[in-house]
């Protein structure tokens, strides 16, 4: 018997011409070598053209719909496009998916064809269910053409040993049962406990091999400083097959994880990714690769002056410190490195923030609130006297980030790192501030987020921002008014109820209050109704 894929069969339309004679001077003084082989499940996925198989097809799930039943066809393809739109969080009404497919067959109709093919079917599709949206259609198209089947193969077929040895350690930490389940299957671990510890290490070296059966829930404050975990475990068909891809790096998950990530090391020039690399490989208790990756952190470091890139890094690097000091690895390499990033992104990061584009002011906003955490966890004086002086640099700097600037203020409060005197002033300035129409609200933004506390307890602060309101006219206020409700958007409900009543119940300590009228009084009111709508 021969098994030959479709593109090769021309080869054997004429076998006379190799003879026996010939193959065995081909073998000839070759040594024997002992090989494990097994069968590899076919998939939807292997078989599309798009991943990069030529002889492959455009689109298995649709041809499968029309060897199954021609009429149905469309109608199935329809639902399956509503089914994937609702998972990937965007509701398509019945309606939509009946107009999707009469559209697809008047468009056959007006362009000659016995009936709708892929191109009818996606200009349906992004024409009803999408209303035109790229990024939707380019997070649907992948699933929508290949489908999610995959095949079988039997047990009696020889696996590679990495599988078996897969298989060994998931009976031994007590997840055999759980493995090829449908479903999220919910996982506590408490890290006390050996089986548990056991159980997240070896989760976490298949994820390092791109086998994410398990994936952990808010990894970035998973146990720093705590002893637990939880996971959502969700078993694809396709997970059989990467198995097999990985057993070319080792034949246990420990070896494999080692060498795969050895491999990968010298082309990853991501910092966050390098930063996440290591926190992962200390949670698969691979500390053999803490200094290679220190190293290549360190490497790229000295090299850079991306700020972005630092912080981010030095995060996940804090967490890693954390957790290896529980963990009882030695993480001295990590802290070296601490040591040397950590300064050199405090040095440049309020230059940094001068005249910064607003797409990157919001990406370092989200950045910054990420490293004050990261920098609290690490509860070193010395590291935190240098990150207070940072953000007092920026909140003195003129021309920085508004909304980055607002938000070291609060976090300077947060410390009690700022005098009253001193943010009063700072606010008002910034209020005041002409470098940019929508500065102030910016600013707004970042000094208030997380909630509406600090207006609440500072009575001074809360009249300063009522009197800059006042001073706004309609139209300048109506086109300040989405971003002020961003800002309030993080208010709960309770807090919006408590700046309500303490700005009107006659509260006022301040003879900013006696200006008032109330006429003045009314815009206010009608004011802070549209602002905490």
């Amino acid at each position: 018997a021969i098994v030959c894929g479709a593109w090769h069969t021309p080869a054997l339309a004429d076998l006379s011409q190799i003879t026996r004679t010939e193959d065995e001077s081909l073998l000839k003084g070759l040594k024997k070598t002992s090989a494990i082989y097994t069968w590899i499940p076919w998939s939807y996925s292997r078989i599309s053209r798009h991943t990069g198989y030529t002889s492959g097809v455009i689109s298995p799930y649709w041809y499968e719909a029309l060897f199954e039943d021609p009429d149905t066809a469309v109608a199935r393809w329809m639902s399956r496009t509503s089914k994937i739109l609702h998972e990937l969080g965007h509701i398509v009404s019945p309606a939509e998916s009946i107009d999707s497919t009469r559209l697809a067959d008047q468009l056959a109709n007006i362009r000659h064809k016995a009936m709708p093919g892929l191109p009818e079917l996606f200009d349906a599709v992004t024409t009803v269910q999408i209303k035109g949206n790229q990024e939707i259609l380019h997070q649907l198209e992948t699933k929508l053409l290949e489908g999610e089947k995959t095949g079988w193969v039997s047990d009696q077929v020889p696996s590679v040993p990495l599988l078996r040895d897969l298989e060994n350690e998931l009976k031994r930490v007590k997840l055999a049962r759980d493995w090829k389940k449908q479903g999220i299957i919910e996982k506590h671990f408490d890290l006390r406990k050996p089986q548990h510890l056991e159980s997240s290490r070896l989760l976490h070296r298949m994820n390092l091999l791109g086998i994410s059966w398990g994936t952990p829930r808010d990894p970035e404050h998973n146990p720093l400083g705590t002893f637990h975990e939880y996971w959502d475990l969700e078993w694809h068909p396709e997970f059989e097959i990467q198995v097999i891809e990985a057993s070319m790096w080792g034949n246990t998950v420990e070896e494999a994880a080692l060498e795969y990530i050895k491999s990968h090391l010298i082309q990853e020039d991501s910092f966050e990714n390098l930063g996440i690399l290591l926190y992962q490989a200390l949670h698969a208790h691979l500390p053999v690769l803490v200094k290679p990756i220190s190293d290549r952190i360190s490497e790229l470091g000295n090299l850079t002056e991306d700020v972005m890139a630092l912080m981010k890094v030095i995060p996940p690097l804090i967490w890693s410190l954390r957790y290896g000091d529980t963990a009882q690895i030695d993480t001295n390499g990590i802290l070296v490195l601490i040591n040397q990033l950590f300064p050199r992104l405090c040095i440049l990061l309020p230059p940094h923030l001068v005249n910064l584009a607003e797409d990157v002011a919001e990406e370092t906003f989200s950045a910054q609130n990420s490293l004050h955490q990261a920098v609290q966890l690490l509860n070193e004086t010395d590291y935190e006297a240098i990150w207070i002086r940072t953000l007092s640099q920026i909140a003195e700097t003129t021309n920085a980030s508004a909304r980055v600037k607002g938000n070291s203020i609060r976090l300077l409060v947060i410390g009690r790192q700022i005098t009253e005197a001193d943010l009063l002033r700072l606010v008002q300035f910034n209020l005041s501030s002409l470098l940019d129409p929508f500065y102030p609200c910016y600013f707004l933004e970042g000094l208030l987020h997380g909630g509406g506390w600090l207006i609440i307890h500072k009575s001074s602060l809360r009249q300063i921002i009522d009197a800059w309101l006042l001073t706004q006219d309609e139209e300048t206020f109506m086109s300040y008014l989405p971003i002020l409700r961003r800002a309030f958007s993080t208010f709960s409900l309770e807090e919006k109820e408590a700046i309500y009543d303490l700005l009107f119940s006659g509260k006022f300590v301040d003879e900013v209050v006696k200006k008032y009228d109330s006429n003045r009084k009314q815009k206010i009111v009608e004011g802070v109704r549209n602002l905490l709508a």
